[in-house]
């Protein structure tokens, strides 16, 4: 499972601050903060004073087990780097 999908998981108890998330997910905290860029990028996630929550659209994404509802761009650009991209895990929540 990727960390994207790991991170929207993780949100469905409660909004976390990027560090609770590195710590739950055993991730490192510069990954997690592009992931959550990349997942903002796409409207899955809002954050707001470093807490990240689940938007309705994460909501039902996870809810309908993603098919098809909101198909990943590849190489979307996620405006964290030049030349960087979402990287959008290959797994059932997306794949469904």
């Amino acid at each position: 499972m990727q960390l994207a999908e790991r991170i929207l998981r993780e949100l469905t108890t409660a909004p976390l601050l990027t560090r609770q998330l590195a710590a739950k997910l055993d991730a490192r905290t510069p990954g997690v903060m592009v992931a959550c860029r990349c997942l903002r990028h796409k409207g899955l996630i809002h954050t707001e004073n470093g807490l990240h929550a689940l938007t309705r659209a994460g909501k039902n994404l996870l809810a309908d087990g993603a098919r098809g509802a909101m198909p990943p761009a590849p190489g979307a650009p996620c405006g964290s780097a030049p030349g960087a991209s979402c990287a959008w895990p290959t797994t059932s929540l997306w794949t469904a």
